[in-house]
């Protein structure tokens, strides 16, 4: 059971490793892009292509399903981003267990969004948990982690096609040891429980109240997609700036190479200084090096000064 591409990882690894995939469930074909084309989920499209029977039922949970699912008799149910929470009836079919994939160091993390969060929170390490499934949303008992530390300048989608592949190893690796040696679980300490709750458009206008790193941890959590933004007005018109990569400029640095940083409103984020655009936070700054304008392709910022110059001397 799985649907972005997230998933796919551990669908090819358990094809290359000869596993016997009976069934693929995954979330019903969507509109998706510019054009809002129908389109079917990565997962069931690597499933038909290896010949894999796939159904994409709205709801998992219903007696049809379960009806389908106990008829094949499965020995194990692999989730990895499905989409849907499995109800007991569904979770009690396969021989030994049904088994999920998170990418974080539960309980660290449950939740619809833990990589953009772990990066968003600036931690340290994340890693990939494989768990026995539960009633609640990844509150299962641990079967085995594997912990990475977290590069300080990588961004959601890096981090996401890491862990997907971590993903793939792990669960291989404790379905080849299921049957031959002991499984052990462990209970998650729910004192240690944070929540990844879906990213919204909430989450991407930028504060720039906040201190540099923890906007940077914002821009970095939410690159490629959907983007942490500010507005500025380009041509008259108030746009979305989407940040995709930045550096971060202490308070020290600005000191050290602005004297004049203490005599600059602090209200006033945006400045051109020798020809670099940087944005002031409450504390140090940080210099875009990556930008989207609404609808349009990704620029450096050399080509953004450069093409709206005009813009932002008028804007700050």
């Amino acid at each position: 059971m799985g649907t972005p591409a997230f998933a796919v990882p551990t669908l090819d690894m358990l094809i290359k490793n000869a596993h016997d995939i009976v069934l693929c469930v995954t979330q019903p074909a969507k509109p998706s892009g510019r054009g809002l084309r129908t389109q079917e989920s990565p997962v069931s499209l690597v499933a038909k292509q290896s010949g894999i029977p796939v159904i994409s039922p709205f709801d998992v949970n219903t007696h049809n399903v379960q009806s389908r699912l106990q008829d094949l008799r499965p020995d194990m149910i692999v989730v990895v981003a499905y989409g849907n929470l499995l109800k007991k009836n569904i979770r009690n079919i396969p021989t030994y267990a049904c088994i999920n994939a998170h990418a974080s160091l539960l309980p660290r993390w449950r939740g619809a969004a833990p990589i953009q969060h772990a990066i968003m929170a600036n931690d340290p390490q994340t890693g990939v948990t494989i768990m026995r499934m539960h009633k609640g949303c990844d509150t299962g008992d641990i079967i085995k982690q594997h912990t990475i530390n977290l590069d300080p300048k990588m961004n959601a989608g890096q981090l996401h096609d890491t862990l997907s592949q971590l993903s793939a190893t792990l669960m291989c690796d404790v379905l080849d040891k299921w049957v031959t040696s002991n499984i052990h679980f462990m209970p998650q300490n729910s004192k240690f429980k944070t929540h990844a709750k879906k990213i919204t458009s909430h989450d991407r206008p930028i504060n720039f109240h906040r201190n540099a790193s923890q906007v940077d941890a914002q821009i970095r959590g939410l690159s490629p997609r959907p983007g942490a933004y500010f507005l500025m007005s380009i041509r008259q018109k108030k746009q979305q700036i989407n940040i995709l990569k930045s550096r971060v400029i202490s308070q020290q640095e600005l000191i050290k190479h602005h004297h004049n940083i203490t005599e600059l409103n602090p209200n006033q984020s945006f400045h051109i200084i020798n020809e670099a655009f940087w944005l002031r936070c409450a504390e140090g700054a940080i210099q875009p090096e990556l930008l989207r304008l609404q609808g349009k392709n990704t620029i450096t910022i050399t080509d953004f000064i450069n093409g709206y110059r005009d813009d932002i001397l008028a804007y700050i």
